[in-house]
């Protein structure tokens, strides 16, 4: 049975480990090229997203506003794909393919920019 010096003793190694991890964490977020990669990430997904929404608007019988373009250019950069939106105009399948490519690659940079700090 484990006794309240025990239980102590564990909840605040506990706690000692989530503020050191969250703190590291922090300090990686805040980097000058991860900044950088997020706002670029988040940039490219918006302007996907409009580009996407402009052709798909009002021929897509799925996509009913800017959120849902949104939401299918979040889906698609983390290669969910939930299959409920889909491209229906050539140049909605041009979008998302190059959608793919160009957030795809942002994706694998963050990775290798992690792996590399």
């Amino acid at each position: 049975m484990a006794t309240p010096k025990n239980i102590t003793t564990k909840i605040k190694s506990h706690h000692d480990f989530m503020w050191t991890y969250s703190k590291d964490l922090l300090l990686f977020l805040f980097r000058p090229a991860m900044i950088f990669l997020i706002f670029l990430g988040m940039s490219l997904m918006f302007l996907f997203a409009s580009i996407f929404y402009w052709f798909e608007a009002g021929i897509n019988p799925k996509l009913n506003s800017f959120f849902d373009a949104v939401y299918f250019s979040v889906s698609t950069m983390t290669t969910v794909g939930f299959g409920d939106i889909t491209p229906v105009t050539f140049f909605g399948k041009v979008i998302t393919v190059l959608m793919m490519v160009f957030l795809g690659l942002e994706v694998i940079d963050v990775v290798l920019v992690d792996s590399a700090l």
